[in-house]
């Protein structure tokens, strides 16, 4: 509730409604403020510059607070904050881990945490930039020849630097979420399936929660074999 003054945040939309401003990287220097009776005269607000040009607290990816999507929100609002809930579960899932962390399998499985990242910031991509936009599949995808290796996110993960693959799917993320922004759910995307049928947002959005959530746990199982991180 001290954040609602807080100097660093006035440029924020919102950080009563937002993912989680105060969990914001931008934002960690503002903790002083949250027994602050007076945020305007919190000197420790001053190191939450990072939010001043920040419109809106849900395209940060760097917050790792998960925050419950409200619970009367629209429609398009409620997809927009479940989707972000699960991203936030997966880097969470992933967040201090080197690469020998992110590139251990659960056997018999080969999925990694290292994999699923890497996997999922190729899903964000192909059904927002390519199907939806009917954009040209850009790098690292383009080159892939995916009839000889459909499982080359997996398989070449590990040999991914750990924050590489945390930002590839962070930027991925952060180029769907500017692409549907404020566009109608029942808007028909540019691709269409072998029938020639589109998809409209609504549908995309739904299977993207539904793949990352599904994926998510998997990632809870390969956490806790990594090192016996459990939770949420």
């Amino acid at each position: 509730m001290g954040c609602m003054g807080c100097m660093g945040c006035m440029g924020c939309m919102g950080c009563m409604g937002c993912m989680g401003c105060m969990g914001c990287m931008g934002c960690m220097g503002c903790m002083g403020c949250m027994g602050c009776m007076d945020c305007m005269d919190c000197m420790d607000c001053m190191d939450c510059m990072d939010c001043m040009d920040c419109m809106d607290c849900m395209d940060c990816m760097d917050c790792m607070d998960r925050i419950d999507p409200h619970l009367a929100g629209d429609e398009a609002t409620t997809l927009a904050q479940f989707l972000d809930y699960h991203r936030v579960t997966l880097l969470g899932k992933a967040e201090g881990l080197g690469a020998a962390g992110l590139s251990r399998p659960l056997p018999p499985s080969a999925l990694t945490l290292g994999g699923l990242l890497k996997h999922l910031a190729l899903v964000e991509d192909h059904w927002i930039q390519v199907r939806f936009l009917g954009r040209p599949e850009q790098e690292p995808w383009a080159s892939v020849s995916w009839d000889d290796d459909p499982d080359w996110e997996f398989r070449t993960a590990a040999q991914d630097d750990p924050e590489s693959l945390r930002e590839l799917y962070q930027a991925a993320c952060e180029r769907s979420r500017a692409a549907v922004a404020g566009v109608d759910l029942g808007v028909l995307s540019v691709g269409a399936n072998r029938d020639g049928e589109h998809w409209n947002l609504r549908w995309i959005l739904i299977h993207l929660i539904e793949e990352t959530a599904r994926h998510n746990g998997h990632a809870d199982l390969l956490r806790e074999a990594v090192d016996g991180t459990v939770g949420e």
